[in-house]
Parts: C-alpha cells; structure tokens; sequence
C-alpha cells in the first residue's frame, strides 16, 4: 500500500509539473505581457525597459525555473497590474470557489442518485424513460444557457434570488445549481445502469435467498457497490466543477477564482494565471488521490490489488 501511494504522489507531481509547463508556455506564445500594461502607444525603449523589470527578456526556461523555484517557497510573484502577492490573491478568492465547487457536488450527488435509483427501480416504465429524459437534457443544455435562464425565472421575474454578488448563502444558491445540473445528470445515468447491473447480480439473488431484510440488501450489498463508478466520475467531475465555475462565477460576478483568473487573462497578468492553475491542479490531484482511498474502503479488494 505505501508503494502505492508514493506511485501515486509522484504521478501527481509530474502532472502539477505538466500542466504549469504547458500553462508557462502557452501564455508566452499568446502576447506580450509589457505590451498590454504599456499600452500600444508605448515605444520600443519603453517597452524593453518593462520588459527587463518584469524579467520578460530571459529565456522561457528559465522564467519557468525561476517560477517553480519561488513557488516552492511559497511565493508565486506579484501581480502585475495591481502589483499584489499573488498568494495573498487567490487566498483571497479561493473559499468562494471551493464553497461554490463544493455545494455543487453535494447538490449534483444528491439528485443525481435520488434519480438514478428512481430510475433503476422502475426500469421500463414512464417513469424511467421521463427521468432519463430529464437527465439527457441536463446534459445538453450549456451551462451559460442554464444559468442565464435561472437568473432569468428566479432574480428578474420572481425576485426570490439575488442576481449577482456574494451577499450571503443565497447568492450561492443559483451558481450551485447551474453547475450541479450537467453533473447531477451524468451521475443519475451512470447510477441507474450501475444498478440494473447489481441487482442481476449472483450474490444479491443470494441475499434474498437466505431472507435478508429488503433495506440491508439495498444499503449493504445494492448502492455500496453501485457506487464505485459514481465515485470515480464524481472525482473526475470534481474537476469539471472547478473549471465550470471559471464560467459561473463570471455570470453571476462571485468573487470567486474563476472570475479573478478571467479577469487576469483579459489583462495578461500572468503571474496570477499561472498561480491559479498550480492551485486548482494541485486541488484537483488531491481530490483524485482522496478518490482512490475511497475506492479501497468501498471495494477493499481494490486495496489488495494496490499492494
């Protein structure tokens, strides 16, 4: 097992590498920093003497060195428009997209396998086909539309909800469930095909067999196992959620990561942008690391085979 989890810290920090790489680099190839705080009136000695200061005239290699070597300590650069820590930045914004990411899931997982079961139970019905219609649509209407709509119902026409903002737990109401929607879906989908295929399986006939109560059955042997698929695409749709409430927040004006790193892109501050993906990369492998326990303790043959 411990062979297992330094596999997998080691496969983590290769990927935070790559994904900053990447980042690094395609920020360089999009435009020139100085240019865009200089404004295009600036001339050519204006813009080489920014471009010292702000240490764009070194080669991208060793920018990068000289990023990861700071971000080891803690220090991811200032921002170059406000001239702010970057660190004290998205510690700043960070808990408005964590909370945000964090109701959407819960909401998502709740609906996602209220309905699944629903479905699953009543296979080959009207039911079923009207859930799973629900589902499909879930997943096909963008998010953006989704969002525009619910403002749309609940701000403008019934006022129930705040339009925009971050005043208290209400304003936090739409965003979550604009982005629970496509995930709630896809949870619902895989949930009700995971079930049709547990309960044809031998030792659930087995269970009934030897007179089990009909709720032990369902908890202990029906949804346990159900759920290791759900697990796994809920780590993986923990990443979508990050990255769908770059959009969200934007709508809805939430002082969240999101909005700070569009905001940031827009302004070619690439000190913030290259924070902000370290960040959410580096969350989201650990989601997926917390992801792979949860898999061994709801299936501990998987914990076996890990050794």
């Amino acid at each position: 097992m411990n062979k297992h989890i330094l596999r997998r810290l080691l496969g983590a920090l290769v990927a935070v590498l790559a994904v900053t790489f990447i980042t690094f680099i395609a920020l360089d190839t999009t435009g020139d920093a100085a240019t865009a705080l200089a404004g295009e009136s600036a001339s050519r000695e204006q813009l080489t003497v920014l471009r010292a200061q702000l240490g764009l005239d070194q080669p991208v290699l060793a920018r990068y060195g000289a990023f990861l070597t700071n971000a080891m300590r803690g220090d991811l650069g200032r921002s170059l428009v406000n001239n702010q820590p970057v660190a004290d930045l998205l510690r700043e914004r960070l808990p408005y997209t964590i909370l945000l990411a964090l109701a959407a899931c819960a909401l998502a997982l709740t609906i996602g396998m209220i309905v699944g079961i629903g479905a699953a139970t009543r296979a080959g019905t009207r039911a079923d086909a009207l859930l799973m219609s629900g589902a499909a649509l879930g997943l096909a209407v963008p998010t953006f539309w989704s969002a525009l709509l619910l403002m749309l119902l609940f701000s403008v026409r019934l006022r129930w909800l705040p339009v925009i903002g971050a005043e208290g737990i209400q304003s936090f109401i739409l965003p979550s469930v604009t982005l629970a929607l496509p995930t709630a879906a896809a949870i619902a989908r895989l949930m009700r095909s995971s079930l049709l295929d547990v309960l044809r399986a031998d030792y659930v006939r087995t269970a009934r067999a030897k007179g089990l109560k009909p709720r032990h059955i369902l908890t202990q042997h029906i949804v346990r196992n159900s759920l290791l698929p759900v697990v796994t695409m809920l780590g993986l749709h923990l990443g979508y959620l990050l990255g769908g409430a770059f959009i969200v927040e934007t709508i809805f004006a939430l002082p969240g990561l999101g909005r700070l790193t569009v905001q940031a892109i827009f302004d070619r501050d690439y000190p913030i942008v290259l924070g902000a993906t370290l960040m959410i990369a580096a969350v989201y492998i650990a989601i997926n690391f917390v992801v792979d326990l949860a898999h061994g303790w709801l299936d501990p043959q998987v914990a076996r085979e890990a050794i």
